[in-house]
């Protein structure tokens, strides 16, 4: 079975349509880890594929994201940038209500199997805790290999990396265009970077 994961679309519909294209429709999942609005020029257009890929699809998951629900005001604008807080503003206007309600229907968590967690932000807090490899992301880790999880997928920082625990070590990895990364870790932390709004280092 082949899933696309996506995250932080950003109502980027340019970005997401070449994200599409180039699965050439031989994909048989979808996953978005949220952040599908917020940023880009066309939320409305985002979410309406969205929907129609879960139309097509057994299995598509849409997760929540801290820019959906602060645009649902389920998260306080205070707790956004200056910038974010503007692009929330300008959002606004460009959302219908119909997909105001379908974006607060969406929730920041999923779990995807008994050792798989899907989230926005990180597993201790998925909607709003960002992970960067550091000590939260050690922290991280310990809680998934306690819970018994070997892999959870984020997004939220708009950089692909893979963080991972094997026995007792620590390490990371920013894939590279095209490059495979083998999951055979004891744990692991995916982050597939942003569609619509990439960051680089």
């Amino acid at each position: 079975m082949k899933i696309i994961v996506t995250a932080d679309i950003h109502a980027n519909f340019e970005a997401l349509t070449a994200v599409l294209d180039a699965a050439r429709g031989q994909f048989d999942g979808f996953i978005s880890l949220g952040d599908i609005v917020g940023y880009g020029p066309d939320p409305e257009a985002c979410v309406r594929r969205l929907k129609e890929i879960k139309k097509q699809l057994r299995l598509c998951i849409l997760l929540a994201g801290n820019h959906d629900a602060g645009l649902v005001k389920k998260l306080p604008i205070r707790w956004f940038s200056e910038n974010a807080r503007r692009s929330l503003k300008k959002t606004a206007p460009l959302v219908s209500w119909k997909t105001r309600f379908f974006l607060a229907g969406l929730r920041p968590l999923y779990l995807l199997s008994e050792k798989t967690l899907l989230v926005h932000g990180s597993p201790l807090e998925p909607l709003t805790e960002y992970l960067w490899g550091g000590q939260e992301t050690i922290i991280a880790l310990h809680y998934l290999h306690a819970e018994g999880f070997r892999f959870c997928f984020c997004g939220h920082t708009h950089q692909a990396a893979v963080y991972y625990a094997d026995r007792g070590k620590y390490g990371l990895v920013h894939p590279k265009p095209e490059q495979t990364i083998l999951l055979d870790k004891e744990c692991a932390i995916i982050n597939p970077g942003s569609v619509g709004f990439p960051r680089t280092f």
